[in-house]
């Protein structure tokens, strides 16, 4: 079978979780037998220029989807982006099948400009004209299915983790708890809430507990220089990008996982962080969806989260039973249950 992978990047040294995921599949595929054709912006990275990304879209990336089908005979298509998706009718027209994953709907949600807003609502509304769409939580189904109400019989659940995580095993008599953090370092993340939790740990003057925050991005200068200005280094450390070799050793290190995000089309890190065993922690305002949510340990503020994490430190019982909880939720998220599902799709529309 012939099949199209079309995606922003295929790249698992990014640390971006969608690149991932489709280079994963890509590779999957390939081992499978799949004759796979793969269509990037080469130069893109994740702070890449709009400009770039306009021009790759709108111009080389049509193209390319024309040469495949027209020289290549390709009849599949699967967009790991909603964005790029706009073509999906023009697709269908020339008798190719296609697939499209929706990650979320942010670009609506958390718009401010009315023209922004409208945009996004533009692209998400052309890219559900397609044979599938696959979502990555029952919350972005629901969003999806108010924005077009037509798409519900189209919509697949195939949840995009990609990788294969073993269990920690527990240390007794632990003298240091390792409070954890693994992300991106945007502002919807909310990772300075992260100096928050250092704050009080400081002020209360909690011994044998730190933070560790892994990941890039635009609030990582602010923090490293809040922890200088503030003489918060004794409680919480900037870790720096975590390369993909490192990802298990660095869960592993983990005591507690802090999610502090705001809005999460699915929350990839809280669910490995919940493969591996730990307790997750999350605020309740934060829109996560419930089926990630459930499997977290909800609290109403940072105070509320620190008193929980010193309960945990100090009833044995309490942290073993948490830690069940997370890996118990974390397995319909499996990688090869999710990846059967992918495959089965590809199958059914090459009928």
């Amino acid at each position: 079978m012939k099949i199209c992978l079309v995606s922003r990047k295929f790249d698992k040294s990014s640390g971006s979780a969608e690149w991932i995921y489709a280079d994963k599949v890509k590779e999957e595929l390939i081992s499978r037998g799949y004759t796979v054709y793969t269509i990037e912006q080469k130069d893109s990275g994740i702070y890449s220029s709009k400009i770039k990304k306009i021009f790759h879209d709108f111009f080389v990336l049509p193209a390319k989807l024309l040469y495949y089908r027209i020289f290549k005979h390709v009849k599949l298509y699967h967009f790991f982006t909603e964005n790029q998706a706009i073509y999906s009718w023009l697709l269908r027209l020339l008798g190719v099948s296609t697939i499209v994953n929706f990650h979320d709907l942010m670009g609506i949600k958390l718009s401010k400009k009315l023209l922004r807003k409208n945009y996004f609502f533009l692209i998400y509304w052309l890219a559900t004209f397609t044979n599938i769409i696959i979502c990555n939580s029952i919350a972005t189904k629901n969003d999806l299915i108010m924005l077009n109400p037509f798409c519900r019989k189209k919509i697949v659940l195939v949840y995009p983790v990609h990788r294969k995580l073993s269990k920690k095993k527990l240390i007794k008599n632990k003298g240091e708890f390792i409070i954890g953090y693994l992300g991106a370092l945007n502002y919807r993340k909310r990772p300075f809430l992260l100096l928050d939790l250092a704050r009080k740990i400081k002020q209360n003057k909690i011994q044998g507990l730190h933070i560790h925050v892994w990941g890039q991005g635009p609030t990582y200068d602010y923090m490293i220089n809040k922890i200088k200005k503030e003489r918060l280094s004794s409680f919480i450390s900037m870790k720096g990008f975590a390369s993909e070799e490192k990802i298990n050793s660095i869960y592993h290190s983990f005591d507690f996982f802090v999610f502090p995000s705001l809005y999460e089309g699915l929350g990839l890190p809280a669910i490995e962080a919940m493969m591996v065993g730990l307790p997750v922690f999350v605020l309740n305002d934060a829109y996560i969806p419930h089926e990630v949510k459930k499997g977290c340990i909800i609290c109403k503020n940072i105070d509320d989260l620190l008193n929980k994490i010193i309960y945990l430190m100090s009833n044995k019982k309490a942290y073993i039973k948490a830690c069940k909880k997370s890996i118990s939720c974390s397995r319909r998220f499996e990688f090869n249950r999710n990846i059967k599902k992918l495959i089965n799709l590809y199958k059914k529309l090459a009928k």
